[in-house]
C-alpha cells in the first residue's frame, strides 16, 4: 500500500491509494471542510515535507477565515481530520495570513523539513515567516523576511541555487513590473542580502514561480514568467550558478501556472506550463523549448507504486457542471491518455 501523499493542488479531499500490478483503486478516507461559506478553505494546499521527521509527509490548507488561517496536518498511518497546528492572523496586525505557504526544505540541516508562510499586516508591510521543523513543531516563527513591496511572498520556493550546501529562499512579488528575490543562505540565516530577478515587464512573477534542478547540473534553478511577447506571454528559466545573473538561460513561448516533478525517473526536475496552452517539458541536459508532451498539469507527484512521477490535472466535465481530476501515470515515454 502506498503512503498517503498530498499533492499541491486546491483540494481538501484526502485520498488513499492502493497500487496493484494492473490497476489502482482510489478511495476517499477523509473530507476536510471549512467552517462557513466564504472561508475559501482550500484556496491553497501544499506539501510541507516531513516537518516532525516521523517518516510521514505533512501538509497545510489555507483559509480566508477571519484574518486568514493555515491548518497543518501531520501525516500518519491513521490519518484524522483534526489539524495538528494552526497559524492564524488577527484583524489588527495580520489581515491576510496564509495566502501562500510552501516547504522551505531543511534550512538548518538538522534532519527536519521547515516551512514558510506569507503574512500581510495591513500597513504596507508584507512578511514571510519561516518555521523550523522539530520533534514538536510550533507556530512561533524562527525567522522573518519582510518588505513593503506589494504582494511580497505571493509565491515561495526553496533550493540551493549557488550549490554551497545551504537551501536558499526564493520569494516573488507582483507590484509594478514584478520581482523574484533570492535570499542566499549560509551557516547564518540571511534575511537582508538578496539577489533580484526581473525583466521590467508587466506581471513578472505573478503567474507563478517554481524552483527545481531543470538541467540536472546540481544547482537549483528558478522558473517564472511575465506578459512579455505575444498574448500568451513568456516563461523563463534562470539556471543556478556560483554567482547568479539576471539573464534568463531559456525562454518559453507561454506563461505561468507551473507544476514541477520527476515523471521519467531520471532524478531531474520536469515541469508543466499550463496557462492557455498546455505543455510539459522533460528536464535534463537535452532540455529545450519544444514541449515533450502536450498535457495540462496542476501538480506532479507519486500516485502509484512505481518509480515514475505522475501528473494531476483538474478539469470540468463536458457540460462544465461537475469538477473532475484526471491522473496521467508517468512513464518513459509519457503518453497523453488519462489513466
Amino acid at each position: 500500500m502506498n503512503r498517503l501523499r498530498i499533492l499541491r493542488f486546491s483540494s481538501v479531499i484526502a485520498v488513499l491509494l492502493f497500487a496493484f500490478a494492473s490497476a489502482i483503486q482510489i478511495s476517499v478516507i477523509a473530507k476536510l471542510e471549512g467552517k462557513a461559506n466564504g472561508d475559501w478553505f482550500g484556496w491553497h494546499v501544499a506539501n510541507l515535507g516531513d516537518i516532525n521527521n516521523d517518516g510521514f509527509e505533512d501538509f497545510a490548507i489555507g483559509s480566508a477565515e477571519g484574518a486568514g488561517r493555515v491548518y497543518i496536518y501531520f501525516g500518519s498511518s491513521t490519518f484524522d481530520t483534526v489539524p495538528d497546528l494552526l497559524i492564524k492572523g488577527d484583524s489588527v496586525s495580520n489581515v491576510l495570513t496564509g495566502y501562500s505557504f510552501e516547504t522551505a526544505r531543511d534550512l538548518n540541516k538538522d534532519g527536519y523539513d521547515d516551512f514558510m508562510v506569507q503574512f500581510f499586516n495591513g500597513i504596507k508591510i508584507w512578511q514571510v515567516e519561516v518555521y523550523l521543523g522539530s520533534a514538536n513543531p510550533d507556530t512561533v516563527p524562527d525567522y522573518v523576511l519582510s518588505d513593503s513591496i506589494y504582494g511580497f511572498g505571493s509565491f515561495l520556493g526553496a533550493g540551493d541555487m549557488d550549490s554551497n550546501g545551504h537551501t536558499d529562499i526564493v520569494v516573488s512579488t507582483v507590484a509594478g513590473s514584478g520581482w523574484v528575490h533570492v535570499y542566499l543562505q549560509d551557516t547564518i540565516f540571511n534575511s537582508s542580502n538578496r539577489f533580484t530577478y526581473t525583466d521590467n515587464q508587466s506581471l513578472y512573477g505573478a503567474y507563478g514561480m517554481k524552483v527545481g534542478d531543470f538541467n540536472g547540473d546540481g544547482y537549483a534553478d528558478m522558473l517564472t514568467s511575465s506578459e512579455n511577447v505575444g498574448p500568451n506571454g513568456s516563461s523563463y528559466i534562470y539556471f543556478g550558478r556560483d554567482t547568479l545573473v539576471n539573464s534568463p538561460d531559456m525562454v518559453f513561448p507561454r506563461k505561468g501556472y507551473f507544476a514541477v516533478g520527476d515523471i521519467n525517473t531520471d532524478n531531474v526536475s520536469d515541469f508543466g506550463i499550463s496557462y492557455r496552452l498546455p505543455a510539459f517539458y522533460l528536464g535534463g541536459t537535452s532540455l529545450d523549448t519544444l514541449p515533450d508532451v502536450f498535457i495540462w498539469t496542476v501538480a506532479v507527484g507519486r500516485i502509484n507504486a512505481d518509480t515514475f512521477g505522475d501528473i494531476i490535472f483538474s478539469d470540468g466535465d463536458m457540460f462544465g457542471v461537475n469538477g473532475l481530476v484526471k491522473v496521467y501515470l508517468g512513464g518513459n515515454p509519457m503518453d497523453t491518455f488519462s489513466d
